[in-house]
């Protein structure tokens, strides 16, 4: 979620130019790490890793020679190549274990004849040569077990820290240079500070599951996907090596794509209904690709409207539950005018609730956005009727109106009334569903305004300061009514 909110901050409102670099940095960081060309950039380090891990050397026990340097990469890079490389090395030391098995049990056949010699001498001298060959034992198990030994966060700051071997490993064909540099040095940045940003939490499990091998889970054999617009690909490639034997299905809808217009990301599918990059994703694997047309979550008016938002457009049709037209509220206010707003939205939201809808939720664009509105409301609903605190009134009829911000480490829904940033409604729906700044959404965020409008099942409030925005301007008029409101 804290990834969602960098791709959502308004960069033209930041007045500060360090502010403004480090979140262009760190939108390039989450754009190249969620597609292709970062999945072939770690491909090419894990082949570096396999090829240059460690230098082999002969291996001696006790003065005697127990495999060669030679056999030993024969055994890794050949015998076990269809391996992870881990899994590899660990064959190879159980491998020199056994060959050591002879020398030791000769060791303790030596062990147990002088035990039999009834003398001191004897009975001091076995001790002697067990507890040497314990030690013997103890340091050649340490020096093996350093061969596998790894630390996944040094081995990805590695990647990063080293420009020439990052530079080198790089796709002959990607990205563009600006964007792969600028990932590196955030990368390099924050983990040496000892952070790890979400978007590099699907490398990492790709890089472990490479070296180390999946966990068994035949016994998952079906996977199911949901709201599978919001994917990057390397988080569907991580599921696909995660899950290598699960059959699959995936429910999305591309125009619900949260930031897309930010990311920058190909669509779930292709509008011609072709091949979808999340079925490329999980190659081999056979697909089909299933297009689903008919609406029937909202009412036409708002299915209409929300349609002609859609990016692509909707070609589908929708169910004829009719309802009432969504409704833009234009506010103007007097110069230094405070808590118009609030006003307005808490008089819109008792009027929902007396009408008898039981779901309303209030959905912005930013976490922030929803604080400072839910105080809005909260004061609101408190001068309508009886403050019961926990955002909860009673009203003068007595009736009881509850209010929940809703923000990323929030598990559980237990108001009628949501105050929630919009990336957290995907999937979610509402009888109501109040937008307090839709004149925010600019032209690339048809997708994000789009999401928002999907969620309302019976009425749709849009509200904004001044003008028509842009984006509405797009709609046909017709598809929506206006209420201007003046010096509230």
């Amino acid at each position: 979620f804290e990834q969602q909110e960098c791709m959502m901050a308004e960069s033209n409102r930041l007045t500060d130019p360090v502010s403004e670099h480090v979140l262009r940095r760190r939108r390039a960081s989450i754009h190249y790490k969620s597609g292709q060309q970062f999945e072939t950039l770690l491909t090419n380090y894990l082949d570096y890793l396999h090829c240059s891990w460690q230098p082999w050397v002969d291996v001696y026990f006790r003065g005697e020679k127990i495999i060669s340097a030679r056999q030993i990469s024969r055994l890794i890079h050949e015998d076990f190549a269809c391996l992870p490389l881990l899994v590899r090395i660990e064959k190879a030391r159980i491998r020199i274990m056994i060959l050591i098995s002879p020398i030791i049990r000769k060791a303790a056949a030596e062990i147990r004849e002088l035990r039999r010699q009834e003398s001191t001498g004897a009975e001091i001298l076995s001790e002697g040569v067990r507890q040497q060959l314990s030690q013997d034992l103890k340091q050649l198990r340490e020096e093996l077990s350093v061969w596998a030994s790894y630390d996944l966060l040094a081995l990805y700051t590695e990647l990063f820290a080293n420009k020439e071997l990052f530079d080198r490993l790089l796709p002959v064909e990607g990205e563009g240079e600006g964007v792969q540099e600028e990932a590196r040095l955030l990368t390099a940045k924050n983990v040496s500070n000892g952070k790890v940003f979400y978007e590099d939490l699907p490398a990492l499990l790709y890089l472990k599951n490479a070296l180390q091998g999946v966990p068994d889970v035949r016994h998952v054999r079906h996977l199911i996907i949901d709201e599978a617009q919001n994917y990057t690909w390397m988080q569907l490639r991580a599921l696909a090596v995660e899950f290598p034997q699960a059959s699959l299905t995936m429910l999305g809808d591309p125009r619900q794509e949260i930031g897309a217009g930010l990311l920058q990301r190909p669509p779930v599918a292709d509008q011609d209904g072709g091949p979808t990059r999340t079925a490329e994703a999980f190659a081999p694997r056979q697909s089909a690709h299933i297009e689903l047309t008919k609406r029937y979550r909202s009412t036409w008016e708002i299915a209409r409207f929300s349609g002609a938002l859609a990016d692509p457009p909707e070609t589908g049709s929708s169910i004829e539950r009719r309802g009432i037209l969504p409704l833009l509220v234009r506010v103007t206010t007097k110069k230094g005018e405070t808590g118009v707003m609030g006003r307005l939205l808490t008089r819109r939201i008792l009027d929902l609730f007396g009408e008898g809808f039981g779901s309303v939720a209030v959905l912005c664009r930013k976490a922030d956005t929803c604080r400072g509105i839910y105080q809005l409301i909260g004061a609101g609903l408190a001068e309508a009727g009886k403050d019961m605190g926990g955002g909860q009134s009673v009203l003068d009829g007595g009736q009881s109106v509850s209010a929940q911000l809703v923000l990323n480490d929030d598990r559980s829904i237990k108001a009628p009334l949501l105050v929630m940033p919009v990336y957290l409604a995907s999937g979610m729906e509402f009888d109501a569903v109040i937008v307090p700044e839709v004149g925010c959404y600019h032209v690339g965020e048809r997708r994000t305004l789009y999401t928002v409008c999907t969620r309302a099942l019976h009425r749709l409030y849009l509200y904004t300061e001044g003008e028509t925005p842009e984006l509405l301007r797009t709609i046909d008029p017709e598809y929506y009514s206006v209420t201007d409101l003046i010096d509230c």
